[in-house]
């Protein structure tokens, strides 16, 4: 394919397609506007020959959203241009008009999302960027079988343009729509094609964590073992471990936790299993376990979040001592700070004075 970047000459035509793409979308939302709303069928519309002069003698919806189909395909990248249609008529509430026009524009195929002229010319990553917004639209409105045709499009289009520019790019979209239609299997087979280690590594933490949030445990686990690099495989069970302590799983993330270095990723779990400690009444072990930390500052990062979390759990005395407790001033001023706006909220209001004249000292 061709550079993403227009010459002179074609972002001048680009300023012009851009006006003409305007009256034409104008032209579209009118139809749609004027289109009666009964009887619209839930299935995708044929795209077939039909006049605006058919239309007008017997305007039926699935005719004047044919006629838009058509006049939209004459165009430069049409599959673009009903996709802000399909925005437009979601935004107006016409779910089933809009699902319409998204599957023909997913029918028309890869191609109909590139585009000849302006910004992003000839380039295979914009029509791939357009088809990311198109899977984003489609899974904020549960259109899951729209969702996968538009992933069959990309799977395509990976097969058959081996070298493009665009298949890094391409194969994270795949990754990510498979997360979330809960395809777990084929996610981990996307990021098994990603070139760069690091994005791999990544990206396998994505998938180790999704499979925990589904509680498949071991799955999760294995995935997180397969990193290669001990760096990332370490920050994924960390991240792992989060899931489970919000899950009440704490003594399997704390075994999952084991022997981790100390890093923002660790802290947070650490975090979380204090957290969780508390949420289950175990308020003596969940201090213990937080004063146990190694590291000053995780230490002190540790005891805010859990003087926090004792707090809001409506244990002020523990949760006091705890904050006093910190070496750290910054974090210290933070954990009496939260301490005493939650005091305020349940209408402790002297008492919460007291503890926050102590963030002075």
């Amino acid at each position: 394919m061709g550079s993403f970047y227009a010459s002179p000459c074609s972002s001048i035509r680009g300023v012009y397609w851009g006006l003409l793409r305007a009256i034409i979308a104008t032209f579209l939302l009118a139809v749609f506007a004027w289109a009666p709303t009964q009887g619209v069928s839930e299935e995708p519309t044929n795209i077939h020959l039909v006049s605006k002069q058919e239309c007008l003698s017997s305007p039926s919806s699935e005719c004047l959203i044919a006629l838009a189909i058509k006049v939209a395909k004459s165009q430069d990248s049409p599959g673009t241009l009903l996709l802000e249609v399909s925005e437009t008529l979601l935004q107006q509430g016409q779910r089933e008009r809009a699902k319409l026009v998204l599957g023909d524009e997913i029918g028309l195929g890869f191609d109909a999302f590139s585009t000849e002229t302006g910004f992003g010319a000839n380039s295979d990553l914009w029509a791939v960027s357009r088809l990311s917004r198109l899977l984003e639209l489609l899974e904020e409105n549960s259109f899951r079988d729209l969702q996968l045709r538009v992933v069959s499009l990309l799977e395509d289009f990976l097969e058959r343009e081996k070298g493009s520019d665009a298949q890094d790019q391409a194969l994270y979209v795949l990754f990510t729509a498979f997360l979330e239609l809960g395809e777990f299997e084929k996610a981990f087979s996307a990021t098994v094609q990603t070139t760069d280690p690091v994005t791999k590594w990544f990206r396998y933490g994505d998938v180790a964590v999704a499979y925990a949030k589904a509680g498949r445990i071991e799955e999760a686990l294995e995935i997180s073992m397969r990193i290669g690099n001990p760096k990332f495989r370490e920050k994924a069970k960390a991240r792992v471990a989060v899931i489970f302590a919000h899950q009440g799983k704490i003594e399997l993330a704390k075994d999952v936790l084991s022997n981790a270095p100390s890093d923002i990723d660790t802290t947070n779990a650490h975090k979380a299993i204090a957290s969780a400690l508390v949420a289950s009444g175990q308020i003596d072990k969940a201090v213990s376990y937080t004063n146990a930390m190694s590291g000053k500052f995780q230490k002190a990062f540790v005891q805010d979040s859990t003087s926090g979390a004792l707090a809001a759990a409506g244990e002020f005395e523990t949760a006091l001592a705890l904050a006093r407790s910190i070496s750290v001033y910054q974090q210290r001023a933070q954990a009496l700070a939260t301490v005493g706006e939650i005091l305020v909220a349940r209408g402790e209001i002297e008492l919460a004075k007291d503890v926050l004249s102590e963030m002075q000292h």
